[in-house]
């Protein structure tokens, strides 16, 4: 079984080559630098050797220079399979330091097995390496030397762009989630879209950006933010109607697609409005339309430039993440919008409500209230906000530790308390509480007085009715007409000369009734019958 030598300082390929070899049947001996695969060479006896060439301690050419200058190894086919030095001066150092055959990864595992197959076989004349011109050491030092400092000035050069890349990302994560506070914190529209484009012009400060939203119409942009143009061209932008061949913007929300404007001055899109942009120097114009989810048009997020300019990659890309942003606030303004909307048509219904709504806690703290919970009792608004429910109630808060559990328990409960008004009068009220998610109770509170004396005023009034009856030797009664049923006072009773078992229907009151005065008496009882049928159903269709 032949052995291979394979020389890497990156596990991963250390491991994928190791793989691929063994699969094939090749015994795999591994060494992380050129200093441990020279110990591992004179340990073993090898028939190939595959290295990378950037290494810690000694790299891949030290390495093939130190095989070919030693007898005892001079004669093992060396393969270079490298990543970093993959220019084509590198792989002419490469041959010409003896190395039989130059490979960049990745490379094809198939492609790799065949070439060891070649390389094994010492009757292939491949197996010979393609240049066999003799290097003095000095020579060897100064080609070595040229190409890794060719690296490492490359190395560094790549570290500055990648640093640089990676401040950029940073900056923009940082002003992202900057943006993404003021979004959460509702900050107005106008200042979240001034912080977008004051972010991209921070990292492109050769653009003039702006950021309009279509009306309510749908018909025209209006113009939010634009901080950086001239005030006279956004005076001339602030409400641009869409449509084909209107600008950028206009074309771009109509047809809800990006817009490129590479040259102004010769675009047909531009030929009514050139004018207004040329003098103010602007002489290109993208503009990318923020559509919502539904593909409706939110507006336009649109970037001037006063060179005649088409987009890169990475402008586009910048573009598209402004435009998320942008597109953020736009929804989440929305949304407080109508959050805010729906509170207020809310609060506008409670304030116009004649109860009284409050929510309140146990301990007499008032959370929120209506316009009649302070007018009912003759305070104002501000009067109102400084009191608690302790300072005009009758009794205590809990007067009912029933009603307080039914409470507690999310009961809907009604009962009636008594408050005190400002001018310290007594109301009664009917109060309907029931406790909320949040652990405060809503109440509507009801001025129940007027009933309250109009119901006292009745029974007074009954009382007089039955005491006069009395006196008066006179009786009285009713009838239930959807029961058919009559009651009557204890005088009538004495009257007809009946008692409580007499079983009181219509039929039975018309066997009390003389014979002559039957026909008078239904007469009039049906009328009556009929003119509260008439005025129930009068009642029935005017709610």
């Amino acid at each position: 079984m032949k052995t291979i030598l394979i020389v890497d300082d990156v596990f991963e390929n250390l491991y994928l080559l190791r793989v691929i070899l063994i699969q094939a049947g090749y015994n795999v001996i591994e060494a992380n630098d050129g200093k441990e695969a020279l110990e591992k060479l004179y340990e073993n006896r090898v028939h190939l050797i595959i290295s990378d060439i950037l290494m810690p301690v000694m790299d891949g050419y030290m390495l093939c220079q130190a095989c070919k200058k030693d007898d005892n190894l001079k004669d093992i086919p060396f393969v270079f399979y490298t990543s970093t030095y993959t220019e084509k001066v590198d792989e002419d150092f490469a041959l010409k330091l003896g190395a039989a055959r130059f490979l960049r990864k990745p490379t094809d595992p198939d492609h790799i097995i065949a070439l060891v197959q070649r390389l094994l076989d010492k009757s292939n004349p491949f197996t010979k390496s393609k240049d066999n011109t003799e290097f003095t050491e000095e020579e060897v030092l100064k080609l070595y030397s040229k190409r890794l400092i060719s690296k490492l000035e490359q190395k560094n050069l790549d570290l500055e762009k990648e640093i640089t890349e990676r401040n950029k990302i940073e900056l923009k994560l940082t002003n992202e989630n900057a943006i993404l506070d003021l979004i959460a914190n509702n900050t107005s529209i106008k200042k979240v879209f001034n912080h977008i484009i004051h972010n991209y012009q921070f990292l492109r400060p050769e653009f003039y950006l702006s950021i309009s939203l279509l009306d309510e119409s749908k018909e025209s942009l209006k113009l939010i933010s634009a901080p950086n143009l001239p005030k006279d061209y956004c005076n001339a932008i602030k409400n641009l109607k869409i449509g084909e061949n209107i600008g950028s913007c206009g074309t771009s929300a109509f047809l809800k697609k990006p817009i490129i404007v590479s040259d102004i001055s010769t675009d047909p899109l531009w030929k009514n409005y050139k004018h207004l942009a040329l003098k103010h120097d602007l002489k290109s114009c993208w503009s990318i339309p923020i559509l919502s989810e539904k593909d409706e048009v939110f507006g336009t997020f649109a970037i001037y430039s006063s060179n005649v300019k088409t987009p890169t990659f990475e402008n586009i890309r910048e573009l598209n993440s402004a435009v998320s942003l942008a597109k953020m606030a736009i929804v989440k303004f929305r949304m407080a919008e109508e959050v805010k909307k729906k509170e207020e048509s809310y609060e506008s219904l409670i304030n116009q409500a004649n109860d009284a709504i409050l929510s309140y806690t146990f301990d007499g703290e008032i959370h929120n209230f209506n316009k009649a919970t302070y007018t009912t009792l003759g305070y104002t608004k501000k009067e109102f906000l400084k009191l608690k429910i302790q300072d005009f109630i009758v009794g205590d808060i809990v007067r009912s530790t029933k009603v307080r559990d039914a409470i507690l328990n999310g009961e809907s409960v009604v009962f009636d308390r008594k408050l005190i008004c400002k001018d310290k009068t007594i109301i009664d009220v009917e109060v309907s509480a029931k406790i909320q998610k949040d652990g405060k109770v809503l109440s509507i509170v009801r001025d129940v007085s007027e009933r309250k004396k109009a119901e006292a005023k009745l029974l007074e009034s009954e009382y007089n009715l039955r005491q006069s009856q009395i006196v008066a030797n006179l009786g009285s009664y009713s009838v239930d007409i959807t029961t058919n049923t009559w009651t009557c006072s204890a005088i009538l009773d004495q009257i007809l000369g009946i008692d409580e078992n007499y079983v009181k229907t219509i039929d039975s009151w018309v066997d009390l009734i003389h014979p002559e005065d039957k026909i008078k008496v239904l007469s009039y009882f049906q009328n009556c019958i009929k003119k509260v049928k008439d005025l129930v159903r009068s009642i029935v269709l005017y709610n």
